[in-house]
This record gives C-alpha cells, structure tokens and sequence, in this order.
C-alpha cells in the first residue's frame, strides 16, 4: 500500500496490506479494528503527511522492539518514542508476558511533522499498525472502511484525538508514551536482546485435495475439501481455513475452518490431515479456486497451499457435445473443436489439414451419431455414419468425462 489514500493527506512506503485469515496471521498479530493492517516489507515503514502534523497515533502489534522517528518537513529530526520497554514482544501467544497486542504509541507537541519511520527488524515482517489517527492546524481528516487490500487510516479532531489516547491510556498493557520536545536529552535508546522464535522444517501445507473436480450451474453440489499441514508445538489448530479466490488470484472469502477432528468430512482424528465439508451452488459457468491457509506461533504470515481448481459448467450430454463439436467444425473453429477432443497431438494435427468442406463432412457425421453402448469407466460408444468410397459406413466415436466432468471425444 503506497498511495491509496493520498487524498486524504497521508501516504505510505515500504508497507504491504494483510489481511486476517488470508494472509495475516491474525492469532498473534490481532488486528484492532476490522480485518485489514499494514507490516513493514522490506524495511521500515515510512509515513508521509502532505500537511504537517502535531500529534500522531497508531496502534502496533510487533515481534521486537519498536522506534518511531518524527521529522518536520525540512527533514529535521524532532524526536522518537519507543515501544514499552519491558516488552521484547506484544505477539498475542508467544509475546512477553504482559505486553498486550495493539499498543498505542503517540508523538505529540515536538513540533510540526510531516514524516514519520516506524522500525522494527530492518529487513521488515517483524510488526503490523492498524487505526493511525492523525490531526493539525484544525484540519481533520477520516478515510472510510477500506476494501480488502487496504488499510483502515482515520484522521480524528483534536479533541477525539486525546479522548482515544485517554481510552486506550486506560487499558492494562495499552502503553502511550509522548515526546515534548526534540533534543538528545529526551532521545530514549534502548539495548534489547531478542529472542528470535525458530522456524522448524514441519511449518507448512503440504497439499490442498477436493473429492470432485466439477460442478453442475445450477445444482447444489457437496464437496469435501482436504488439508495436510505440518503439525508441530507451533501450530495453531484453529486457523487452518478455506480461503475462496476470483480469477485474479485476489481472495473474495473465508469459507470456513478446517478441523481434523474426524468429523464434517474429516475422516482420521488427529492425523494432520484437516477437512472441510462444503455446499456450492453456482449460478452460472466459472472456475473456482481456493486455497487453505494455516498460522503458526511466531509467524506474522499465514502459510497458504497451492490453488486446486473447481470447475462450475452447464450440465451436457454426449449428444449435445456431439452437436457443439459439429458447430464448431462448421465454423470453422479449430481452436473450439480441439477443446471437445482429449488432449492429442494426433488430433490437431488431422483436424488442421482438413479443408472446410471436409469439416463439414465430418461435422454432418457427427450430427447424425447415434448412441451404440457404454463401456468400462463411463465411457458411451456412438455410431456416426461416413461417406467413404464404399458407401455410408459407421464410425465409432467415443465419448468419457474429463477432469471438468465435460463429455469429450477419446477415440474417432
């Protein structure tokens, strides 16, 4: 996120947007409003006010320690705040003991700011801000709801300004700590030592698995979604969720938790293999994707699977793929007809070197098929009759479901 809410006088570098249950790990970074924050990615966030500034605010959850530098629009220092001192870590299952996610850190009366660096780890990902509330010279400023990719900015009066900080003062672990003038005697540094929580080889999703590929627009269809994470002390059982996602690759919803509880599709208790029983119902022809998503301790970032696909399409019959291929044949369509054909090098290559009259030959031959018998595995065998120099003789033509559940030509 870098300009999106240029309009309302605030702009931002080294950021990305997380969002909670798809990409954030909101178990131990919990955002404090709503669903969207920013992290620092690549190094520490820079915050840039178009007008300048007498106080700021923002809330952060951080894996260590936190230093927020104030600078006026000459880029002169001004002064610096520190995340509370006891705290190495505010993570809401593995941060210190006490330190509560969501801490307030406020810069107010050190004069008229125009830029702010928030630094944790300076190769970024180690902390999220959520709600910045800024205000000055009278002016205020709110930005509404963001959509999911962007992060919730509110500009608040003065007076609402001080009453958030005196609420927030109020809570156990909820630290504001304020500059009131710049100079080395108030700079605060402070030596830590972090404890960095290991990443063990078992974090991670080894594969995502739907029990049907297909479904019919306009029919209900049950699906059982299967999961296998890597299980270790970190693990937070309760996150691993089914995220849907649009074509884009941009995630649209949560469908649900996954448990591996043995029940609701899953068939083993306590196997690491997590399941989701789900009912779609598709209104019209799509591709739908999903992936699941699991946190672990420690972790700012979900871990996601790799993308299965479903594909939601028009209930046909053999005869009516039939017919669809003969369109296609007769316009001339090669590209369309080859897609009603099992993949075949053989196939393009004899459908290529057709003419058209000879496609439409072929396209009258399967026009006329008629149904002969089914074979092994769901396949059904029809008889299309062919003009060849001895007279009419049958082709056999045969049809089977692909992965997509469409009817398509195996053998001519």
């Amino acid at each position: 996120m870098t300009s999106q809410f240029a309009g309302q006088g605030v702009t931002f570098g080294n950021t990305v947007t997380l969002s909670a249950g798809v990409s954030l790990n909101e178990f131990e970074f919990p955002p404090r409003s709503n669903f969207n924050v920013i992290s620092d990615d690549g190094g520490p966030i820079a915050i840039f006010f178009s007008l300048p500034q007498s106080s700021v605010l923002v809330f952060l959850t951080y894996a260590e320690p936190i230093v927020i530098d104030a600078f006026d629009s000459s880029n002169a220092f001004l002064g610096t705040v520190h995340s509370a001192a006891p705290c190495l870590s505010n993570l809401a299952l593995s941060g210190t003991s006490g330190c509560l996610p969501n801490e307030q850190l406020t810069l107010m009366g050190i004069g008229s700011i125009s830029r702010l660096r928030i630094a944790g780890n300076g190769l970024g990902g180690s902390f999220v801000l959520d709600d910045l509330t800024f205000s000055g010279n009278g002016v205020s400023t709110e930005v509404p709801e963001p959509s999911q990719q962007t992060l919730l900015v509110v500009g608040l009066l003065g007076g609402l300004l001080l009453k958030s900080r005196k609420i927030a003062a109020g809570k156990a672990g909820s630290i504001a700590r304020r500059m009131t003038a710049a100079g080395p005697c108030l700079r605060m540094t402070l030596l830590v030592s972090v404890v960095i929580l290991p990443v063990p080889a078992v974090q991670g999703i080894d594969w995502l698995r739907v029990d049907m590929n297909a479904v019919t627009v306009g029919q209900s269809a049950t699906v059982v979604f299967r999961t296998q994470v890597g299980v270790d002390q970190t693990l937070v059982p309760t996150s691993v969720t089914l995220v849907r996602y649009d074509a884009n690759g941009t995630a649209t919803q949560t469908v649900g938790q996954m448990t591996d509880t043995g029940s609701n599709g899953d068939e083993l208790a306590a196997d690491g293999i997590f399941s989701l029983r789900v009912t779609l119902s598709e209104n019209s022809p799509s591709t739908l994707v999903f992936r699941s998503s699991v946190a672990y301790r420690g972790l700012l970032r979900r871990i996601l699977s790799d993308p299965v696909e479903i594909f939601a399409q028009v209930s046909q019959t053999p005869v009516q793929a039939l017919s669809a291929l003969a369109t296609d044949l007769e316009s001339g369509n090669i590209g369309g007809a080859l897609r009603r054909f099992s993949p075949s090098a053989n196939n393009e290559t004899l459908l290529r070197s057709m003419n058209q009259s000879r496609l439409n030959r072929l396209a009258t031959s399967l026009r006329a098929a008629v149904f002969n018998r089914s074979i092994d595995g769901g396949a059904q065998v029809f008889l299309a009759p062919t003009l060849t120099r001895s007279g009419l003789v049958p082709m056999e033509v045969v049809l089977r479901k692909n992965e997509r559940g469409e009817w398509v030509v195996v053998n001519w």
